[in-house]
């Protein structure tokens, strides 16, 4: 086995790298930017998706059809905030988790203040660390009768 040195470096560096994807994405969806935004997601059809849209989008291609729709239905750049980002690495499987604060501005000019709880799991495809499964939601309050946040 590697020096503990060694493994706690590696440990750290893939860390870094997952925390790296998870604000690209964030970046990319903030600006519009397919490109970039789609460079975090695992080509071809692992990718899932489940979302507070609400939808279940399969594939790549469902993925980004999805943000498509996502920047013709919010024209303005979103204000955006990360809170609470947790990461955990074991081998090539990784998770993210945080609270996503997305400020959406709507073509009528008014803004959607929005807070997302959003867990990724990544996979080390050939030597690359990819998103294969995302899963956002918004909070929702049962307890009061009138539902809402």
């Amino acid at each position: 086995p590697p020096p503990k040195s060694a493994t706690a470096s590696t440990a750290a560096s893939d860390r870094a790298e997952i925390e790296r994807l998870v604000v690209t994405e964030m970046e990319g969806a903030r600006d519009h930017d397919i490109d970039k935004t789609m460079s975090v997601y695992a080509p071809g059809d692992e990718l899932v998706l489940f979302d507070a849209a609400p939808g279940v989008f399969k594939g790549y291609d469902a993925m980004k059809a999805a943000y498509l729709k996502y920047f013709a239905m919010f024209p303005g750049r979103p204000v955006t905030e990360i809170q609470d980002l947790t990461i955990g690495v074991s081998g090539d499987l990784a998770f993210a988790h945080s609270i996503q604060k997305w400020d959406f501005q709507k073509p009528d000019g008014t803004v959607l203040k929005t807070m997302h709880r959003v867990t990724n799991v990544f996979r080390r495809i050939d030597g690359k660390w990819l998103c294969v499964h995302e899963h956002a939601s918004v909070p929702v309050n049962l307890f009061k009768e009138e539902g809402g946040q």
